[in-house]
């Protein structure tokens, strides 16, 4: 069992960094940093920034959380 909680915490961390890479680019690119987007691009850049921020929770919370064993 330790060798699968440590192999998945591996995969949790690999998994985040480029997930907090399109998270923090897209939020650059919704700031407006990089020039204006259209509506549909706004909206596109949008919903790659919510889904990111999504994962990124979700593997927060499995690295506090863990593998509860029974």
């Amino acid at each position: 069992m330790d060798e699968l909680i440590s192999r998945a915490s591996l995969v949790a961390h690999k998994l985040k960094a480029p997930l907090s890479t399109i998270y923090t680019s897209s939020q650059v690119l919704l700031d407006g940093l990089v020039g204006e987007l259209s509506g549909e691009q706004r909206d596109i850049i949008k919903r790659i920034f919510d889904n990111a921020s999504r994962g990124i929770g979700y593997i927060e919370e499995y690295l506090e959380n863990g593998i509860k064993e029974d």
